[in-house]
């Protein structure tokens, strides 16, 4: 049996032995789940498609103005529009920030670990 504490180190813990992709897929879940489609990392096999609606200058200004490098593997825009570019999303990702509302949402995001976790019964301390 955990205290909330100890269930948000079990899931932080979780969360930072999936690989680079589970970790990006949860925190997308996350973010669409809390309506803050900003901080959405793609991977830049994606790019084509999620700039698809941009004209080209708006794509070229987002990457001369952002921190664009076309061999790293994910991506992102930053508050300015722009894109910003990283081989580890771990930099861009808070997993304290999932567990709590894993925690008090009682959601899992379909992962069977964290689902064992929230349902371990809390202590009353």
């Amino acid at each position: 049996m955990k205290n909330y504490e100890e269930k948000k180190q079990a899931i932080i813990d979780i969360i930072n032995n999936m690989d680079s992709n589970e970790t990006v897929c949860i925190w997308n879940e996350y973010k669409e789940a809390t309506n803050d489609p900003d901080d959405l990392i793609y991977s830049v096999n994606e790019i084509d498609e999620i700039l698809s609606d941009m004209k080209p200058w708006d794509i070229l200004r987002a990457g001369f103005y952002g921190d664009y490098r076309p061999c790293d593997k994910f991506f992102k825009f930053d508050g300015y529009g722009n894109l910003k570019s990283f081989d580890y999303p771990s930099e861009e990702i808070w997993p304290d920030e999932i567990a709590e509302f894993c925690i008090d949402n009682d959601q899992d995001f379909d992962n069977d670990e964290i689902r064992e976790i929230l349902d371990e019964e809390e202590d009353d301390e």
